[in-house]
């Protein structure tokens, strides 16, 4: 089983969010050639889920999320969208996903692993853009990882656990360190478990027990993706540029004239931090 995840997006209108006046002609240019040609790019690799880690649209209005997932459905694949905070900036969860047509909190099991997609961002709240989650969230990722069993387990959320993966233990990039996640992942008692983020655009590999975290960049900084292939013995996490060089330019012209986003220049980790091999055989001691 093959999973194609891509970091935030930030995929942006062409008007600007504060007078509704169209951004510049090469604005508008640069952000469609990259966006598509991005999009193109991703979906090209073959996988059996592509899935978006959150922030895929830069303020969550009703034509960024139209205009993505037109690009997104030309390709006709099994397409899963956890919500990041930009995504909720501008209307509710239940708006965003009825418009979208996206489920949240659910998981699916196959014969390889389980695959759990789990909701860590507020609505509408621009001031505090860290993670939260309910005690009911809590409960239901308990039982999931209860049921696991020793099988592989991916738990795909927008936001870092806190102090994790990189960046992950500074104010709002992680979800709130008052909530005691790490308590409910250590549920998961046997076999190997990963947790799959974005938020803070940072190229980030953690390993902690039996749990792999990682961490993704965002696109306009760093175009690449990532491909997990789970095989029996071990799950390979592999970087894969999407981009070439020659669309920076295009990136650039877009980070510095929308809202709501800032470019990170090291956002690209090392080989180490964006590619690893773990053993998921299970000892038949501990079945």
């Amino acid at each position: 089983m093959k999973i194609a995840v891509m970091g935030d997006l930030h995929y942006v209108q062409q008007t600007q969010y504060n007078t509704g006046e169209a951004h510049t002609p090469a604005f508008i240019e640069a952000r469609d050639r990259f966006f598509e040609r991005y999009i193109n790019g991703f979906f090209a690799v073959e996988a059996d889920y592509y899935v978006s880690v959150g922030d895929l649209t830069n303020f969550g209005t009703a034509d960024e999320l139209s205009e993505v997932y037109q690009l997104i459905r030309k390709h006709d694949k099994t397409f899963i969208h956890t919500l990041g905070n930009h995504d909720l900036y501008t209307m509710t969860r239940q708006a965003v996903c009825e418009q979208v047509q996206q489920h949240t909190n659910y998981s699916i099991d196959t014969p390889e692993a389980t695959l759990i997609f789990w909701e860590t961002a507020r609505e509408m709240d621009e001031e505090v853009y860290g993670g939260t989650v309910t005690a009911q969230q809590l409960a239901w990722l308990e039982k999931e990882l209860l049921a696991s069993g020793d099988k592989t387990v991916f738990v795909f959320g927008h936001h870092p656990i806190y102090d994790t993966t990189h960046h992950s233990n500074y104010e709002n990039l992680s979800i709130d360190p008052s909530i005691d996640v790490a308590s409910v992942l250590r549920k998961k008692e046997y076999g190997q478990a990963f947790y799959i983020c974005g938020h803070t655009h940072y190229d980030s590999i953690v390993q902690h027990e039996n749990w792999t975290y990682v961490q993704i960049a965002a696109v306009l900084d760093v175009p690449a993706m990532r491909v997990i292939d789970v095989q029996q013995g071990n799950v390979t996490v592999t970087a894969q540029t999407v981009l070439t060089a020659e669309y920076q330019h295009d990136a650039a012209i877009i980070a510095e004239q929308m809202d709501f986003f800032e470019g990170r220049l090291d956002g690209a980790g090392t080989t180490l931090t964006r590619n690893i091999v773990v053993p998921t055989a299970v000892p038949s001691s501990v079945r």
